[in-house]
């Protein structure tokens, strides 16, 4: 008989296909929570401690969800310590101006209402409450398969998630009576429970939530992305860091799905493509920088402004589609691509039909075919991930023993994908400054030496939890498809 471990991985790989399928999950109260306030002036106490706008219509996500209806009435925001750094993300419905529900994680869901609580003043009108725990008993749901919300029946809000219309359909049920009733008209049309499934899409679009910003900066959680910041609204608390990492500077690290591997397992194509678009990106910019050294020596200085201008132009690389610079330096994959892909690392169909997902007893005695070794291998890969590592785990890259790296969610149980906090730099994101200067031509040749070219490599060694690497892994970072285009000059989204 196969293992229980071999069965979730044969179970969970193979029934990816079921996150774009119909269903629904419904949260419990040890999931998420919702507080609500209400009361005379409740948009504008709120609105001085959300990142969002509350007096403006949200942003709709990127142009690729173009046709999507969302809704005025549900928006992405954060909650903001005094010195910037998030307390907890947050869906945020607005009813009407004095009255507002907040859909948190549950771990947050009792700091948040401490901290709220801390700005009401004692002539304000304003009540903040927990309602699923109260007499309510309110409740927060997710559908997939459907982006569709109109026609909400009565006792329930509806609206595609604000985020990104690949986390689902967001559902609050107002009393304990709808929720019940909800499951009901989900299994009557066909929408059946799938638990844990909204972890898994989230996770594998890289979206962290809850505890796992708690402490970030908005900009290195990707905040900006999701729509849950404005940089036009007024102050609100923890604005001042906010708005400066967003104006100045540079944005150095973010939160992005990797997937860890064995190093002996073979490199997926898309990976390897990245890897030489790296190269030749920051060969050519070593170029053009080289290129304009070499002007400025020979130029009088009277001449600096054309100097800035033809540097400009180089830097821009033009528009032609052959041009590295203008390549994406990492794969952009949508969740379901990304666990198609983890499905294939481990040997097994992106999709496994219902009549072929019991073990066949004697097949199990062949000999061990490629696809066997594979399974194997990844099954411990799997465990290791699950059971080895812990949140906070540093990254090392083992050629130099330096963190890149810190984990910030582990993966979904049969999967290898987690959330981590990476230095842009590190993933072919950020151009770090010019330390190392191009090896001399021999013979006429210029030395390709790998290890002189920084950013992201296919044949990368990392350790995790230690920087001595006695048991190397590597990392496939990816784009998911919420992100825009990065600017590699200063980390955040280009103009």
């Amino acid at each position: 008989m196969a293992s229980s471990s071999s069965r979730v991985v044969t179970t969970l790989a193979g029934n990816f296909g079921r996150l774009w399928k119909r269903g629904h999950e419904s949260f419990s109260p040890n999931t998420r929570r919702i507080l609500s306030v209400q009361g005379e002036g409740a948009t504008a106490y709120l609105q001085g401690l959300v990142t969002c706008d509350l007096t403006q219509p949200p942003n709709p996500p990127l142009k690729e969800d173009i046709g999507v209806d969302f809704s005025d009435h549900l928006r992405a925001a954060c909650f903001l310590d005094n010195k910037g750094r998030i307390l907890t993300d947050s869906l945020l419905w607005k009813v009407d101006e004095t009255h507002y529900y907040i859909d948190v994680p549950t771990e947050t869901a009792d700091p948040l209402l401490a901290h709220m609580k801390q700005f009401i003043l004692r002539r304000t009108k304003v009540k903040v409450k927990d309602e699923t725990n109260g007499k309510s008993g309110m409740s927060s749901h997710v559908i997939f398969g459907t982006l569709n919300s109109r026609n909400t029946p009565p006792g329930y809000l509806a609206s595609v998630d604000p985020r990104h219309p690949s986390l689902g359909m967001r559902i609050l049920s107002l009393e304990t009576s709808k929720g019940e009733e909800f499951t009901k008209m989900m299994d009557k049309g066909g929408f059946g429970k799938c638990p844990g499934t909204y972890n898994l899409i989230r996770k594998l679009a890289g979206v962290a939530e809850g505890m796992e910003l708690k402490g970030k900066v908005a900009a290195e959680a990707n905040q900006e992305f999701l729509n849950a910041v404005s940089f036009s609204k007024g102050c609100y608390l923890g604005q001042e860091l906010t708005a400066r990492v967003h104006f100045t500077g540079a944005v150095r690290k973010r939160i992005m799905p990797i997937m860890i591997t064995n190093i002996n397992m073979q490199v997926p194509r898309p990976w390897l493509i990245a890897s030489q678009i790296q190269k030749q990106q920051y060969q050519q910019q070593q170029k053009i920088k080289e290129e304009e050294d070499a002007l400025l020596e020979e130029l009088p200085s009277t001449s600096t402004n054309n100097n800035d201008n033809n540097s400009s132009s180089s830097k821009s690389g033009g528009s032609n589609i052959n041009n590295p610079l203008s390549l994406s330096p990492l794969p952009r994959l949508s969740s379901s691509v990304a666990a198609s892909m983890i499905a294939g690392m481990s040997g097994l169909p992106a999709v496994v039909a219902e009549e072929e997902e019991e073990v066949d007893d004697n097949n199990e005695n062949n000999t061990n075919t490629k696809e066997d070794v594979l399974q194997a291998q990844t099954e411990l890969l799997f465990n290791e991930i699950q059971t080895t590592y812990k949140v906070g785990d540093k990254i090392y890259d083992t050629t130099d023993g330096k963190t890149i790296g810190q984990i910030v969610a582990l993966p979904e149980e049969g999967t290898n994908v987690l959330l981590a906090q990476m230095r842009l730099d590190k993933v072919g994101l950020l151009t770090p400054p010019a330390t190392k200067k191009r090896k001399p031509k021999k013979d006429g040749v210029e030395d390709d030496d790998d290890d002189v070219d920084p950013g992201w490599k296919h044949i990368n060694k990392i350790s995790i939890g230690e920087a001595s690497g006695s048991n190397p892994l590597r990392f496939l970072p990816y784009l998911p498809l919420w992100w825009p285009k990065i600017d590699s000059s200063n980390g955040k989204a280009k103009e």
